[in-house]
């Protein structure tokens, strides 16, 4: 989570090399800002869409899955239905952060 906060570092860096003649405390900000990875927009899809993606129609075959074999335990139904139902919160709640932070 800290790593991620490139704003802060931005405005800190800017305060910190106006002392410095702009010699000092840029390293961080304008190397990032001037040298951005063309890879980072893939990565974004990536872990924006098309893991959850995959997660969810996982989760929702394995569900799917687990209730057409009736022959499973209720507790075993239930058990993988809330390990299921915990990794979709979990995941909503990853994209929510990331949508509010965008």
């Amino acid at each position: 989570h800290v790593e991620r906060q490139y704003d802060y570092v931005y405005k800190l860096e800017n305060q910190l090399s106006k002392h410095f003649d702009e010699k000092a405390f840029i390293r961080e900000g304008k190397h990032y800002r001037d040298n951005k990875r063309k890879f980072s927009s893939w990565t974004k899809i990536i872990f924006w869409i098309l893991s959850p993606l995959l997660i969810f129609l996982f989760l929702f075959s394995w569900q799917l899955f687990q209730f057409r074999n009736l022959q499973t335990d209720l507790i075993y139904l239930v058990i993988n239905s809330l390990i299921s139902l915990s990794i979709l919160i979990s995941m909503g709640l990853y994209l929510w952060a990331l949508y509010k932070k965008k």
